[in-house]
């Protein structure tokens, strides 16, 4: 063990590092986020972001930060300045993974639709419908692909310029909840209800 941070009360459910390693934002079930600075020893934010957990969250390449949460909201924060920069009401189903794609921010939920948003000003550009079900997970690929695993059961992997998919099915009963690359992109591993990969 090489350090342990106190986060105070409410249990965590996603975190995630900047780019320079310098700064870790966490998300909790009570709706807050919370910024440790690892330079500095301290948390350099903590707002009370959400109305219902903060299921994901993710550093821009630009540095902003954004959190998607189960009261369906998309927020983008200068972590800097502590300032909420763009506050979008995506729905009224709950977001639970955000991924940044090659420019551009994916959100996915409980409604089953991956969406496109802009970086720039946070404009929706497109949306992608193919799951049946929730959406558990999104993750980018490169190269403007990215890549979702639902509780259909279904795998699918997107391009966000051709707005094409491809499939796969998990082997196990109970759908997958998670999933990751490795290997240059070419290796998919999944987590599934059941403890199977």
């Amino acid at each position: 063990l090489l350090r342990t941070i106190n986060t105070g009360n409410g249990t965590i459910l996603s975190i995630a590092y900047d780019s320079t390693g310098t700064q870790l934002a966490i998300g909790k079930t009570d709706g807050v986020v919370q910024i440790w600075n690892e330079s500095r020893s301290e948390f350099q934010m903590h707002q009370e972001a959400h109305e219902d957990a903060v299921y994901d969250l993710i550093f821009l390449e630009n540095g902003k930060l954004v959190s998607v949460g189960g009261d369906g909201v998309m927020e983008v924060w200068d972590p800097d300045t502590k300032n909420l920069l763009n506050k979008i009401q995506v729905n009224s189903d709950a977001i639970f993974s955000v991924t940044e794609v090659d420019g551009t921010v994916a959100t996915a939920g409980q409604d089953g639709i991956i969406r496109i948003w802009s970086t720039s000003d946070f404009a929706l550009l497109d949306e992608l419908v193919g799951h049946d079900d929730w959406i558990w997970s999104i993750e980018s690929v490169g190269d403007n692909r990215l890549a979702s695993v639902s509780r259909d059961g279904d795998i699918r992997w997107w391009s966000s310029e051709l707005l094409i998919s491809s499939t796969a099915r998990t082997l196990g009963k109970l759908p997958a909840s998670d999933i990751a690359f490795v290997f240059d992109a070419k290796l998919a591993v999944v987590s599934e209800f059941d403890s199977d990969v």
